[in-house]
């Protein structure tokens, strides 16, 4: 309540609270107390819901004491037992809760506080700090605990995706090591693995692609036509025929101005155009069209 109270008042949002290392240190000793072998309660769902509102405040925390947080929350949820495991625990309840909804519960809390962490530093060195501790979870001995490290990883990359966080002009130079583990992960026996691999490759694709298409800088556009002449001798000389055409700049005339052209200059600049959106391979298979040929 303390926590959603200075999240909703936005005056509050600046204030300096020192009590956050304390409350965080807490909420693991928390965890840590719960049960390794039994999910009966959403203790662990609610303490990850205010680890990551904690994290919204300022100060943030240090990076060691992040670091124990995400270790700590990682474990409690991704080495559970299997669910039917799980809900032998619960046959004697005389309202047992269901296990499935409440597993499901704290993993996305899990997710989300994730989230939350690359939402407050979107920068490629909290993604890489993200992935060195899923690392050890993709590469388990147990099938149960992959299929759910790479379900959180998927939607990681998912959520990055979606939300394109991340600075364009961030460098993804360590990301080979997650690029092959998916790799590996997409032949493992487990479908659900295979298939939270393939996925999370198709997002992590999709924002490299972003991020290398954001980055790039436009090439400037030519805005004057070279003299009719040099163009003619470029495109129609015999001595220059063998060799690679010239890269086809197009013309900026104002509107007014094109009425001023002669029909020649009029065809030129249209032929110009096509060139530059058809490209050269593309005019030449023309040429060589059987209709296309001079009789």
């Amino acid at each position: 309540m303390l926590v959603g109270a200075v999240s909703r008042n936005r005056e509050a949002q600046s204030y300096q609270f020192s009590q956050i290392p304390e409350l965080s240190e807490c909420l693991m000793v928390l965890m840590e107390k719960e049960p390794k072998d039994t999910l009966c309660t959403p203790t662990r769902q609610q303490a990850i819901h205010i680890i990551s509102s904690l994290c919204k405040l300022r100060p943030p925390l240090n990076l060691e004491k992040k670091s124990r947080l995400l270790t700590v929350c990682l474990r409690s949820v991704l080495a559970l037992p299997l669910l039917d495991v799980l809900e032998k625990h619960t046959c004697l309840f005389l309202e047992p809760p269901n296990i499935q909804n409440l597993y499901n519960q704290t993993a996305e809390a899990l997710d989300q506080m994730m989230q939350t962490f690359i939402t407050q530093n979107p920068t490629a060195e909290e993604l890489h700090f993200l992935l060195s501790h899923l690392y050890v979870w993709l590469a388990s001995e147990k099938a149960h605990e992959r299929q759910r490290a790479v379900k959180s990883c998927m939607s990681l990359l998912r959520f990055l995706s979606n939300n394109l966080y991340l600075d364009p002009k961030e460098d993804f130079k360590r990301l080979g090591q997650l690029v092959g583990m998916l790799g590996i992960l997409c032949q493992d026996p487990d479908q659900a693995t295979q298939h939270s691999s393939l996925e999370g490759l198709g997002h992590l694709h999709q924002l490299l692609v972003h991020q290398r298409g954001a980055a790039q800088v436009k090439e400037p556009v030519p805005k004057e036509l070279a003299p009719a002449g040099q163009d003619e001798a470029l495109l129609w000389s015999s001595g220059d025929q063998k060799a690679a055409p010239p890269a086809p700049r197009v013309a900026a005339f104002p509107k007014d101005q094109l009425f001023q052209l002669s029909s020649h200059q009029v065809t030129k600049v249209k032929a110009l155009r096509i060139v530059g959106r058809s490209g050269w391979g593309t005019v030449a298979m023309l040429s060589s069209h059987p209709r296309c040929r001079p009789l």
